[in-house]
């Protein structure tokens, strides 16, 4: 057996696996090492831009929810203007209806005041040319009387 060539070459066959598995397993142990940090490092990585994704997310949601508030305090408030506004409106309609009337009203005074006067006046000049008409038929019966004359003539102006 020592003296077979075949079990030399065996020798040497297992002597140079144990020799290459040392130095193959150590090279590929480095490798599998460098390559197994290389996909915890990614997995680190996407941990941590999926932790950020979800931060960020969160954040546009807080946003997104704070401008739907925020908009429907715009509408709230808008609409409370708006109704402001119809009141104020309504308000100043009716207190221009009520000037108006009250002006109607004063015009309407006025006129019945000018009628009023108008009659008393229309009175008067027909209570006037009644004496008058009076005052000449009784002065024919009597006689003609120059001072009866003046006093007629002045008549209308003192009684107006």
């Amino acid at each position: 057996m020592l003296k077979d060539p075949t079990f030399w070459v065996a020798i040497a066959f297992v002597l140079f696996v144990v020799f290459m598995y040392k130095r193959v397993s150590t090279g590929l142990t480095g490798f599998l090492d460098q390559r197994s940090a290389r996909i915890r490092s990614d997995i680190e990585e996407a941990r941590r831009l999926r932790d950020e994704a979800q931060k960020l997310f969160a954040e546009a949601k807080k946003r997104e929810e704070e401008a739907e508030t925020e908009a429907a305090n715009i509408v709230a408030h808008a609409r409370e203007d708006a109704e402001r506004m119809h009141v104020r409106a309504a308000e100043r309609i009716q207190e221009m209806i009520q000037q108006r009337e009250a002006q109607a009203v004063n015009r309407i005074a006025l006129v019945e005041a000018s009628a009023v006067a108008e009659i008393r006046n229309m009175t008067v000049d027909i209570a006037i040319a009644a004496c008058q008409k009076l005052l000449i038929e009784h002065r024919a019966v009597d006689g003609a009387d120059p001072m009866v004359d003046a006093v007629i003539a002045e008549l209308p102006r003192h009684l107006n």
